[in-house]
């Protein structure tokens, strides 16, 4: 999310020296003009009228720069201000006292780029709040897509995606999911402790599952030690051999926590499946793995073949 209200891009990247281009010009055209001004006040009666309006350069840097930066470019402005404007008005004074038009003028001068600075610093602390705002929005999404424990997709983030892609699903595309879980995990935490079965948990999502799947595959974790995973445009046939990558991979030798072992429940959706379909069948699947002996992979099939052939195990 960008910093600044207006932040001028090319392919995706600010253009910072242009933005500095636009406001550094301004920056001492603001005390040159007033110095000039001042020091003829001296003289004249009167002010270059556009003056008043040079404390437009505050708006302008907090336009085109960061709020923090924006903060101290204007603070800067009006310290150069005063640091040239009130010598060049002692200087142009001649002997005869200042008329009332002039010091008029003069509390114009200060006054107005006062005023403009204030309203900007409104402006900066408006933006500055709604930054925070925003990366507040931003940590709770994370929070609500994201698993807190594992790092992994949530389980409401993953059933929304899975609900998404089942909708989209259309004759002639292919979508599947796996379930799988994590075998005698109760007795992990039994043993070592809840602590050593969340090092576990982390140790499987991060380190094991994830690397084992692809850019295009969505990897979340429905409650406990049980975790699915969304295998877009992919056959039941690859599925399968996918979760066989994964089952190998979190049945490796561990160097953090005891081993452990998963099975796994693959199912391949239709066209105008729901979300719960989806789910039992894959939870079925996952059924026959664990009372088949645990540590394997069991797929079911869905069509005309599926009373004769309707499990697969691996």
């Amino acid at each position: 999310m960008p910093a600044t209200i207006a932040t001028l891009t090319f392919c995706g990247r600010p253009l910072r020296a242009v933005e500095w281009l636009g406001t550094g010009p301004s920056a001492p055209r603001c005390p040159i003009v007033t110095t000039l001004n001042l020091h003829a006040l001296g003289s004249e009666p009167s002010v270059w009228p556009p003056l008043l309006w040079s404390g437009l350069v505050y708006l302008f840097a907090y336009i085109l720069l960061p709020p923090r930066t924006a903060d101290t470019f204007d603070f800067v402005c009006l310290l150069a201000l005063v640091a040239v404007g009130l010598p060049a008005l002692l200087s142009g004074r001649n002997e005869a006292p200042m008329q009332r038009e002039q010091i008029n003028d003069v509390l114009q001068i200060f006054l107005a780029n006062m005023a403009y600075l204030w309203v900007t610093r409104i402006f900066i602390a408006l933006a500055k709040q709604a930054e925070a705002d925003r990366e507040r929005a931003r940590l709770m999404q994370t929070l609500v897509n994201t698993d807190s424990l594992t790092g992994v997709l949530s389980r409401k983030r993953l059933l929304e995606e899975a609900e998404e892609a089942l909708r989209a699903l259309q004759p002639g595309r292919v979508l599947s999911f796996a379930l799988f879980d994590l075998d005698n995990f109760k007795e992990i935490n039994d043993r070592y402790g809840h602590p050593t079965g969340d090092v576990v948990l982390v140790h499987c999502a991060k380190k094991r599952a994830r690397h084992g799947l692809r850019d295009r595959d969505r990897l979340g974790r429905l409650g406990g030690e049980e975790f699915g995973v969304l295998l877009p445009d992919t056959e039941l046939s690859a599925a399968r051999r996918l979760a066989k990558r994964l089952r190998a991979s979190l049945e490796a030798p561990a160097n953090e926590g005891p081993d452990v072992t998963a099975s796994f429940g693959v199912m391949q959706a239709r066209p105008g499946w729901t979300l719960s379909r989806l789910l039992t069948e894959a939870d079925r699947a996952l059924y026959q793995a664990k009372r088949s002996g645990k540590n394997r992979v069991v797929t079911r099939k869905d069509g005309p073949d599926a009373a004769r052939d309707p499990v697969q195990k691996v």
